[in-house]
């Protein structure tokens, strides 16, 4: 496992290929955490389920609570783009000890040969450690 995390954190440093953004200001947080919250229920429907987003008083709150947090420096939208698309992307909170917590993610699974669940999972420990 450890080669593989390797191989993966390799691939997203050095592969040009591949391209990792995170928010940067309260006008991209709304498109951007729409986007993550399409992933997320694309996901979730496909196989039957209703996700997690599926009602709109809950996205509502999310938008709400993701634009508070956001101006507070508590939220951590990524985004991971092969080849400009967006395969994955992750909501994350941050603590007021700056511990980071993944609160939701979205994946595409169209695109399993590229494994961008872990290649966000990856994204996320390397950027814990720095």
């Amino acid at each position: 496992r450890r080669r593989t995390a390797r191989q993966l954190t390799a691939k997203l440093i050095d592969a040009p290929e591949f391209r990792c953004t995170t928010t940067s200001s309260t006008e991209d947080l709304p498109h951007e955490l729409a986007e993550m919250i399409r992933l997320h229920q694309a996901r979730w429907n496909a196989a039957g389920e209703r996700g997690s987003f599926a009602s709109e008083r809950f996205r509502d709150f999310i938008f709400d609570a993701a634009s508070d947090f956001f101006k507070r420096d508590r939220l951590r939208l990524v985004s991971l783009y092969h080849r400009d698309t967006l395969i994955a992307a992750g909501l994350q909170m941050i603590a007021a000890n700056r511990a980071l917590a993944v609160y939701s993610i979205g994946v595409d699974m169209t695109k399993p040969e590229l494994n961008p669940g872990n290649l966000l999972n990856m994204e996320t420990v390397q950027h814990a450690y720095e």
